[in-house]
């Protein structure tokens, strides 16, 4: 639409912070069409252009979960700090270390149609991660194998050693090992 422009500058003096011309002209159409106020919030955030609620939902939940996911982690990793200070001695920690690396299961492969730019590493731990939170559907935390209770079990040894030996293979040994944290348990894997 073409305007005088003394007209258009009349609009823009008329503007209220953060408006442009565009939500100017929807927010006074709407007003003498339904014969109502409409907030410039309503019109959209972007100079009038509506967002697409279900993607701008999709991307809030995404950052959400990432942060609940950040969190967890952080709160697992301080988690495994107090728990470690059992006070074993390294020969205990190092010996079961190597037995509970036997009992470990190997991450699984990433799909053959992954990318060879992705990281390898990173598509390993994402699919367990999924395979993780599928069989936690089906089955209680402690039968769900790489968790420090499960290899506990199996070893027949106290949980916070196995949880020490465990993350001594992840931090200080030369052992291909990495863990996730899925529902708040933090489970190990060899790679």
């Amino acid at each position: 639409m073409r305007v005088t422009p003394e007209k258009k500058e009349e609009w823009r003096e008329a503007l209220e912070e953060g408006e442009t011309l565009t939500t100017l002209v929807r927010r006074a159409v709407d007003r003498e069409i339904r014969d109502e106020y409409v907030h410039e919030s309503e019109l959209g955030a972007y100079g009038g252009v509506e967002a697409d609620g279900v993607e701008l939902a999709e991307q809030m939940h995404q950052k959400a979960m990432e942060e609940v996911e950040n969190r967890t982690e952080a709160l697992q990793n301080q988690i495994d700090e107090m728990m470690v200070s059992e006070g074993y001695s390294q020969e205990q920690v190092e010996s079961t270390a190597m037995d509970a690396y036997e009992e470990l299961p190997a991450a699984p492969e990433p799909p053959a149609d992954a990318e060879s730019t992705t990281n390898t590493q990173d598509l390993r731990l994402k699919k367990a991660q999924e395979q993780l939170l599928s069989a936690a559907e089906v089955a209680e935390k402690g039968d769900i194998d790489g968790s420090a209770e499960k290899v506990a079990d199996v070893l027949n040894e106290p949980e916070p050693l196995v949880r020490e030996a465990l993350i001594y293979l992840e931090k200080r040994s030369t052992l291909s090992v990495e863990s996730i944290v899925v529902d708040g348990t933090r489970h190990w894997m060899t790679l």
